[in-house]
């Protein structure tokens, strides 16, 4: 059985982690951790794996979130390898102890061609062509990029691999939370984006232990 808590305010996020996870029996609790604001420079950009930085204010919502996990029972802490989630990840790792688990596979998803240039610029090329990310997830993909279900097959590819139980920190994307909770919750690819935590902000998904 799974459970699913969205914590996108920061004080529901420490009211609902306050005393950590300890006293539940549970199978495996995964932190699901976007990473902050980017550069002004990328806002409307297209950015997918490209790896762009931080603003003032995403380090600084990095810092909030990670001393807000501080105190967590955290076995390990996985991340996105690009410099936005790496950011918040390096920063837990040093308040907790705990190992640092790069993995590419936890990346944005890979837009191709479209990166680095503006959604404008993108619609104004292939006008409702855009729209097969969610009406044709299997087959169609922004040249050089991925399709959303080859996306999906990403991550998955990381999540079959984890640990049976213990609670981990996950740093990553939009997307890639988004693909990975839709999913586990079975819902179609239009449905995704209601996970998608804003930016410095996280989502608990919690699988319990069968007696």
């Amino acid at each position: 059985m799974s459970r699913y808590d969205l914590l996108h305010d920061s004080s529901h996020c420490s009211a609902g982690l306050r005393g950590g996870l300890a006293g539940v029996e549970l199978k495996r609790t995964l932190i699901l951790i976007r990473h902050g604001q980017v550069h002004e420079r990328y806002r409307g950009v297209c950015y997918g794996t490209s790896d762009v930085e931080l603003s003032e204010r995403g380090k600084t919502q990095s810092q909030t979130v990670a001393s807000e996990l501080a105190n967590q029972p955290l076995a390990r802490i996985y991340h996105s390898d690009v410099i936005r989630t790496r950011f918040l990840a390096e920063l837990l790792a040093e308040m907790t102890n705990r190992q640092l688990f790069p993995d590419k596979r936890l990346r944005e998803r890979c837009f191709g061609t479209w990166e680095l240039q503006t959604w404008d610029a993108i619609y104004s090329q292939t006008g409702n062509a855009m729209d097969g990310m969610i009406d044709d997830p299997e087959s169609f993909a922004p040249e050089g990029g991925e399709s959303t279900f080859a996306f999906r097959d990403r991550v998955f590819s990381w999540y079959n691999q984890l640990p049976d139980r213990g609670t981990f920190a996950v740093v990553a994307h939009g997307g890639t939370i988004a693909a990975l909770l839709g999913t586990l919750k079975h819902l179609p690819v239009r449905q995704w984006p209601d996970f998608i935590p804003a930016c410095g902000k996280y989502v608990i998904h919690t699988e319990e232990a069968h007696p």
